[in-house]
């Protein structure tokens, strides 16, 4: 019989506690995406950090109208997590394939090519691969591929992966 009660009571405790733990968690503000609301979130749930120093005789910055009620609502909805999910951010557009030609090429240390299109842009290489060559006066296509990223066709109707530089 006091075997039973050695195993039933660590048990019973678990089942009483786990709930308790569960329901005191904070609310997940690093899920926040927007700037403000992620900061209202912390805010509220670990306060706000007192003005240490030569700061704290200067006088509060002006807060704008809209930073407020941002962080009004960030605030808001840090207290309660269980209001109605916010709308997801519409995506952005699709970027559109364009041509330009390259005004200039260069090569990054591990021999992956960087472009300069007559429009300003860069792009490098992702991958390195000698069949996609390029020079100063093609004409190149850039254009979105179906994952998000971007693809350059060189002149050969060769396709390659790049990334934008700046």
């Amino acid at each position: 019989m006091n075997t039973r009660k050695q195993l039933l009571v660590p048990g019973v405790v678990a089942a009483l506690i786990i709930p308790l733990v569960h329901a005191a968690e904070p609310p997940h503000c690093n899920e926040l995406f927007d700037d403000a609301q992620r900061l209202g979130c912390y805010d509220a749930v670990f306060g706000k950090p007192a003005i240490v120093g030569a700061k704290a005789n200067a006088p509060a910055a002006p807060v704008a109208p809209a930073v407020a009620a941002a962080a009004a609502t960030a605030t808001a909805a840090a207290i309660a997590p269980q209001a109605a999910p916010q709308a997801a951010p519409k995506p952005a557009a699709k970027p559109e394939a364009f041509k330009s030609a390259i005004t200039a090429v260069s090569t990054s240390a591990d021999g992956r090519f960087i472009a300069t299109l007559d429009n300003g842009q860069r792009w490098l290489q992702l991958e390195k691969d000698s069949r996609a060559e390029v020079k100063v006066g093609d004409t190149v296509t850039v254009k979105p591929t179906m994952f998000g990223g971007t693809a350059l066709v060189t002149r050969t109707d060769y396709t390659v992966r790049v990334k934008r530089l700046d």
